[in-house]
């Protein structure tokens, strides 16, 4: 008897069902990619993995390393220590006696030979400029320095008694206060350029600290002040630091204020005064060094006043300090110590 058409049709059905499911639990069923495209892909994995890992361990060590670097984690009562020492730059420094820093360089008031040196902040001599004179440009005896929001030098000259402006690599520019000035200086020493741009001079022989808005222009004279041989601000441009060398005290004014009231700062501890006080520099925290400069030290103090710790003793050796005077402390939080005696700046950190 001959079979159905429909049943060969159903029959038909149930064969490719069946073999459709053994092609399903058969591994091997599916189409191989060619030999050579396998390759390719294995070393394109291989190749993104490596990437990935590099570029984690590279964010991993750049953040260890400002982790590491980041003054910020140290607790303020921690003394920093001793990094290096710069001995001279395009020429030997001789009777160093002020510095400022900015952007990786350093101006080193080179008081005896009449220089300023540029030096990097890690000792690289980069250029030198002034040179004994009273003609534009030249220098006799720099004292203080001053970095301006646009990276000019500020130089005051205790020798020409006047203040001249150079570019960042040492061109003349002009000068901004002159012999016969109009705004009563007598003879420039410390200077200091805040944040805003506003300028601070220690007048000498005046006995007064005379700032200038950053178009130089007269603001304000604060008078009674023996010898003002250090100035600077707070972190927050609010409080003027000046070191009365005559009265071997710290003068602390409030800028917010129009009189000249003071507090004062006599002691680094209960019953011991300062010997002789030079530089000043305030740091991001707040913290104020005193170049304590007859005692060989720098003493520090936090933003109440109240002393923190000293940094080094007299000597020749790195980390000790023959007659120190300027002292600038860096947007990084490195120090940097014009040690007068011995020729040479030491840069302290953590």
């Amino acid at each position: 008897m001959q079979t159905p058409k429909i049943l060969d049709l159903r029959g038909s059905f149930r064969a490719k069902h069946a073999k459709y499911r053994r092609t399903q639990r058969d591994d091997n069923y599916r189409p191989k990619r060619p030999k050579t495209m396998r390759i390719k892909t294995a070393l394109a994995l291989l190749l993104l993995g490596i990437a990935i890992t590099a570029l984690m361990f590279g964010f991993l060590y750049q953040r260890g390393k400002q982790l590491m670097a980041d003054d910020e984690l140290v607790p303020l009562t921690t003394p920093p220590h001793i990094l290096y020492s710069i001995y001279e730059g395009k020429g030997r420094f001789s009777r160093p006696i002020s510095l400022a820093a900015r952007t990786g360089k350093v101006y080193v008031s080179n008081n005896s030979l009449h220089t300023i040196e540029v030096v990097s902040d890690t000792g690289k001599a980069i250029n030198s400029f002034g040179g004994a004179g009273s003609a534009k440009g030249q220098l006799f005896f720099p004292y203080g320095i001053g970095i301006l929001p646009n990276g000019n030098i500020l130089v005051a000259e205790t020798g020409n008694l006047r203040i001249q402006e150079f570019s960042s690599t040492g061109q003349f520019i002009q000068t901004v206060v002159g012999e016969s000035n109009k705004i009563g200086l007598g003879k420039p020493g410390p200077l200091f350029v805040d944040s805003l741009g506003r300028i601070y001079i220690g007048d000498l022989s005046g006995h007064q600290v005379i700032i200038l808005d950053k178009n130089k222009k007269l603001i304000r004279k604060i008078k009674g002040i023996q010898y003002p041989h250090g100035l600077t601000v707070d972190e927050q441009n609010n409080k003027l630091y000046v070191a009365d060398s005559g009265k071997i005290a710290v003068r602390v004014f409030d800028l917010a204020k129009e009189d000249d009231s003071y507090d004062l700062i006599e002691t680094w501890k209960p019953g011991s005064r300062f010997t002789m006080i030079r530089g000043l520099a305030a740091d991001k925290h707040g913290r104020l060094y005193v170049v304590d400069t007859l005692s060989c030290s720098v003493r520090v103090f936090d933003k109440n006043g109240e002393y923190l710790f000293s940094l080094g003793q007299q000597g020749f050796k790195d980390g000790e300090f023959l007659y120190p005077n300027g002292i600038f402390v860096d947007s990084t939080g490195k120090i940097y110590i014009a040690d007068w005696g011995n020729d040479r700046v030491q840069v302290w950190g953590y």
